[in-house]
C-alpha cells in the first residue's frame, strides 16, 4: 500500500476507475485485497497506459487471458462496431486500459492533478518480468469478475483481471481532500461523442 497521501488518493481513485469500467461492461468487479498480481503468464494478454505531468509519473498494466477479454466486450451489437466480423482482443485490451485511464484523468482532475495520458500499448511477456526502475512504487489491483446477472461467485483462478499501478509521485504533492465540482459545462462519464 502506497505510503504518502497522494500516492494512496492516486491508487484508490485507479482502483475505482477499474471497478466502475468493469460494472459499466455489465459485469461484478470484486477487488482482492490481499492478493498479488500474478506472475506473467504466456497464455494472458497484457497492456499499459501511462499518465503524467512534471510532478507524477506513472501507469497502469492491465493483465488477463484471451478469454477474461472476451468476456468483457460488449453483447450488444449496436454498442461497438467490429471491422470484417472479427474481434480484435489485443485492441479491445488497449481499449479497456485507455476507458479506465480516460476516467482516471477525468476523476483526478477533480483533485487538482492535472495528468496527460499515453496510447495504450501491448506488452511482452518480458516487459512484464522488467522490475520497475526508479523510486516508483508498483500497487497491485487485483479483481474477481463475474457476471452481473449472475448469482454465483467469482471463480478466482481463471475470471480475474490483474492489474497494477506504477507510480511515482515527487515530494511535496498534494491533492484536494475532497474532489471539487467544476461549474464548467462538461461532460458526464459515460457521455457519447460523435464527431
Amino acid at each position: 500500500m502506497p505510503k504518502r497521501k497522494a500516492e494512496q488518493t492516486i491508487a484508490k481513485l485507479v482502483g475505482e476507475c477499474v471497478d466502475g469500467v468493469i460494472r459499466d461492461l455489465g459485469f461484478q468487479a470484486r477487488k482482492l485485497e490481499s492478493e498479488a498480481v500474478r506472475s506473467p503468464d504466456q497464455k494472458a494478454l497484457a497492456v499499459r497506459i501511462r499518465f503524467g505531468n512534471d510532478e507524477v509519473q506513472g501507469g497502469v498494466t492491465l493483465q488477463a487471458t484471451h478469454v477474461m477479454f472476451q468476456r468483457l466486450f460488449p453483447r450488444d451489437p449496436q454498442a461497438v462496431v467490429v471491422g470484417a466480423g472479427t474481434l480484435d482482443l489485443s485492441d479491445w485490451a488497449r481499449e479497456v486500459a485507455n476507458l479506465i485511464v480516460g476516467r482516471f484523468r477525468n476523476r483526478a482532475s477533480q483533485y487538482g492533478l492535472l495528468v496527460a495520458i499515453s496510447c495504450p500499448e501491448n506488452v511482452s511477456l518480458d516487459q512484464l518480468v522488467e522490475t520497475t526502475s526508479g523510486t516508483a512504487s508498483r500497487i497491485p489491483l487485483v479483481f474477481a469478475i463475474a457476471a452481473a446477472a449472475s448469482a454465483e461467485t467469482c471463480d478466482e483462478s481463471d475470471q480475474r483481471l490483474d492489474a497494477w499501478l506504477e507510480l511515482s509521485v515527487a515530494d511535496g504533492v498534494s491533492l484536494s481532500e475532497s474532489p471539487v465540482q467544476s461549474q464548467d459545462d462538461a461532460l458526464f462519464e459515460g457521455d457519447t461523442i460523435i464527431f
